[in-house]
């Protein structure tokens, strides 16, 4: 039992930390903000997913991988209006090929371009703005592999 004088500070942490974990990802009002993030590289990159030697994808490959990651392909079904399920692969391995980072306000970025015959590697920063994303290259560097 918690005494009467002890339970103002108790009340006013629940606030702090329940603001805090509000504030956390919804600063900008965005409910699923490391996709969006992501959405915006790919429209910026269009990254690859071939990384080498070009292949065809099974369509059990293509099912699994997206009843694997169920939650982002219906983020992808949404934001691209998409429904063919070879595209949502697609898009759920460009998504994939790319590592957030947070970092206060911002997220670092790794992003792999995988073209066939060059694999591209892009490094930035995304700042989160007042209902924007800013993306901001800092390096980039690219490899040759068999093809």
């Amino acid at each position: 039992m918690v005494a009467k004088e002890n339970l103002a500070p108790i009340i006013l942490l629940a606030i702090a930390v329940g603001s805090v974990a509000f504030f956390s990802g919804m600063e900008t009002g965005r409910t699923n903000l490391k996709q969006d993030i992501k959405a915006e590289l790919v429209e910026k990159y269009q990254p690859g997913t071939c990384f080498g030697m070009p292949g065809g994808v099974s369509e059990k490959m293509i099912e699994q991988t997206i009843e694997q990651n169920k939650k982002l392909s219906d983020y992808i079904k949404n934001q691209y209006n998409l429904q063919d399920k070879q595209k949502i692969y697609n898009k759920i391995k460009q998504f994939q090929n790319i590592n957030l980072n947070r970092t206060g306000k911002k997220y670092d970025y790794i992003l792999r371009d995988g073209n066939c015959c060059t694999i591209t590697t892009y490094n930035g920063t995304a700042t989160l703005g007042e209902g924007t994303i800013t993306i901001q290259e800092e390096n980039r560097s690219s490899e040759n592999v068999p093809c």
